[in-house]
Parts: C-alpha cells; sequence; structure tokens
C-alpha cells in the first residue's frame, strides 16, 4: 500500500471515529482541519525534496531556454562557416582549373 493511501485510511479511519463518538459537525470540522494540517505538512515536505534533489524548476528552465537559445545561434554559425567553405572549395578548384589549363 502506497503512502497515500495509508494516509487516506488513516483520515477516514479518524473521521469515521470522531463521528461515531459523536455527531457534532465541530468533531468532523476539527477532524477535516487536523487532516488538511497533515496534509499541507507532507507536501510541503515533497516540495522540499523535490527542490532539493531536482533544483529550483526556473533555474532548470531558465537555463534550458539560454542553452536552447545558445543551440540555435550555434547552428546558424555553423551553416554560414560550411557555406564559407563551400565557396572557397569553389573558388579554388576553378583557380587550380585555370592553372592547370595554362
Amino acid at each position: 500500500m502506497n503512502y497515500e493511501m495509508m494516509l487516506f485510511n488513516y483520515f477516514v479511519s479518524y473521521f469515521l471515529l470522531v463521528a461515531a463518538s459523536n455527531d457534532s459537525s465541530k468533531d468532523i470540522e476539527e477532524a477535516l482541519r487536523t487532516y488538511q494540517k497533515q496534509m499541507l505538512s507532507k507536501l510541503i515536505d515533497v516540495r522540499e525534496k523535490l527542490v532539493n534533489e531536482v533544483g529550483d524548476y526556473s533555474k532548470l528552465q531558465t537555463e534550458r531556454d539560454s542553452l536552447h537559445l545558445e543551440n540555435v545561434a550555434l547552428r546558424k554559425e555553423s551553416e554560414r562557416m560550411n557555406y564559407r567553405i563551400k565557396h572557397l572549395i569553389k573558388a579554388l578548384n576553378i583557380e587550380e582549373s585555370k592553372n592547370t589549363s595554362n
């Protein structure tokens, strides 16, 4: 049984115990508040663990975006360089053919 199911079962048992012992709505509301506080505490713990393990998501997203922009810029630069190389080779071939024909 996973942790969430155990917690849910605990709450249901607690709720039923309170409801069975006293049909007061204040007791039921108090049981609900207690459960909500427990869940909030658990969720805060989970969020802290995620931040510690993965890091701040906004930092990761910012880093990913900057790396994407860098990747795009490097691809454009590579295409420009390949274009230049292609034309330099073509120019060298033309000059070479002129020299061999003379």
